[in-house]
């Protein structure tokens, strides 16, 4: 190798480096599931519009999103939760020039259309059991993502006036004058970021009282609990 011995030192650490394994940045994913309370009739025709704007609010601007929906069952599933969207997600798109096209309206009309296709009404509310499926999703979406090299920010949206039927303790609770926080299900979702809206959904739940025992009761059972009580409604632009 010609040239003096600094040159050959600088040449020397370049191939070095070049041999060295290079790092690679772990994506982040957000990954949503969303609750819709399906045992609304008043509200029911709505439902899908608020699942989008749910979707919206789940999108970050540099990070990919996955969302999976899921309606309450009733005594035809055992009470277990009905699939209304499979895990879709949303892939911003390339920046140029600085600046990201906006993808997402795209994205958010094809998952309301796929909840208006498949949303079903349910007889009673099971929504404790729909939250548990929730937040078994989420951590199992979480895992296969940690397999494949991928960082995973998970957060739960339950959209219901939080009246619990098929739940004992639940169902009591949000009935009862006063309750007893010992005897209610605790839900483990360390990890989880779970927010609720649309308590006042039922003309039933508009008095403050009402809300605030709601509150309390959910918040026993899931730990912090960030309520709206209202949902805001997905409209596509014409």
């Amino acid at each position: 190798m010609g040239g003096g011995p600094a040159l050959r030192l600088l040449a020397l650490i370049f191939i070095m480096a070049c041999d060295l394994p290079r790092v690679q940045t772990m994506e982040t994913i957000k990954v949503g599931v969303i609750v819709a309370d399906t045992s609304e009739p008043v509200v029911f025709d709505q439902r899908c519009g608020e699942v989008g704007g749910q979707a919206e609010s789940m999108i970050e601007s540099d990070e990919p999103t996955e969302v999976l929906v899921l309606g309450l069952g009733d005594a035809t599933t055992g009470d277990e939760p009905r699939l209304v969207v499979d895990w879709s997600r949303y892939a911003p798109s390339t920046k140029l020039y600085g600046k990201a096209e906006n993808t997402n309206a795209p994205w958010i009309t094809a998952v309301v259309e796929r909840c208006h296709a498949s949303i079903t009404p349910s007889a009673r509310s099971p929504i404790y059991r729909a939250v548990a499926r929730g937040v078994a999703a989420l951590r199992a979406r979480c895992g296969e993502l940690a397999r494949q090299g991928q960082l995973c920010k998970p957060v739960l949206v339950l959209v219901s006036d939080l009246i619990e039927t098929q739940e004992s303790a639940v169902a009591q609770a949000v009935r009862a004058k006063s309750f007893d926080t010992g005897e209610l299900p605790t839900l483990e979702r360390s990890g989880i970021e779970i927010r609720a809206c649309g308590i006042v959904g039922r003309a039933a739940t508009e008095r403050p009282t009402e809300i605030g025992r709601l509150e309390s009761v959910w918040s026993a059972v899931l730990g912090d609990l960030a309520l709206a009580p209202t949902c805001p409604l997905w409209e596509a632009s014409p």
